[in-house]
């Protein structure tokens, strides 16, 4: 069993509130496609419908933990998985995102960003120059946390 040092899962509300909103507006056009076209409804408004759900659903939720040798995050149900190790973690420092970031996952001018909700974030600078940002509810905590179990990590 791991043991965590740190473990926080944030939910993006507006991620699942929009998929809610999508699915409420899928079914409600239903009706007003004409009659010639209601045998291709599922397509026409079924399959992007079900695209962009699923999507919403999948990075809908953002769980960061650390034990005693990785940073780990990943989206839930665990489509998208990433870590790194802590050794090789130079900096976290918390940050704020931008909006025109967005949220989700997006390449920025300070790396990779993995956020679902919200502007905070923890900038992470690796010890091989690369840099990626958590977005996170709780950037203080999570930059102090990565920041702790990376300095009580044995000297190599």
């Amino acid at each position: 069993m791991t043991t965590y040092t740190y473990r926080h899962r944030q939910v993006g509300l507006i991620f699942g509130i929009t998929a809610i909103m999508i699915l409420v507006l899928g079914l409600a056009l239903l009706p007003t496609i004409s009659p010639r076209a209601q045998q291709y409804s599922w397509a026409i408004i079924g399959v992007p419908m079900a695209i962009v759900f699923i999507t919403l659903l999948l990075f809908s939720v953002l769980e960061i933990s650390i034990d005693s040798q990785r940073l780990c995050w990943q989206f839930l149900p665990g489509v998208v998985k990433k870590s790194v190790l802590l050794a090789d973690i130079l900096e976290a420092k918390p940050t704020r995102s931008s909006f025109i970031y967005g949220w989700g996952i997006h390449y920025t001018n300070r790396g990779w960003l993995y956020n679902v909700s919200g502007f905070g974030a923890v900038h992470i600078r690796m010890r091989n120059g690369k840099q990626f940002m958590l977005g996170s509810d709780e950037p203080v905590a999570l930059a102090e946390a990565i920041n702790r179990s990376r300095s009580s990590l044995p000297l190599a």
